[in-house]
């Protein structure tokens, strides 16, 4: 079960740098709103962390919080997206 874990935070990180950087045209759109798409997708990341990696929970939250920063910087520099 560990494995799917970790394969699965893995998985979301990279599906958070993709949404993040593609044309807002080309997002999918769902019915939900934009904050709750959000905080689902960086929540269900955070939990297949903590469940992948099982110890060093701290360093974990931090890394994560350090990732979303960065994504919201890279997008200041592609045409057509920013920072939300």
């Amino acid at each position: 079960m560990k494995r799917l874990f970790l394969v699965a935070s893995w998985f979301l990180l990279l599906t958070i740098v993709v949404l993040s950087i593609v044309p807002p045209q080309d997002r999918p759109v769902t019915p939900a709103p934009h904050e709750a798409e959000h905080f689902g997708i960086f929540l269900l990341t955070g939990l297949a962390f903590g469940l992948g990696y099982e110890s060093r929970h701290a360093a974990q939250a931090l890394g994560l919080v350090l990732f979303a920063a960065a994504i919201e910087l890279v997008q200041l520099g592609i045409p057509g997206r920013m920072p939300d």
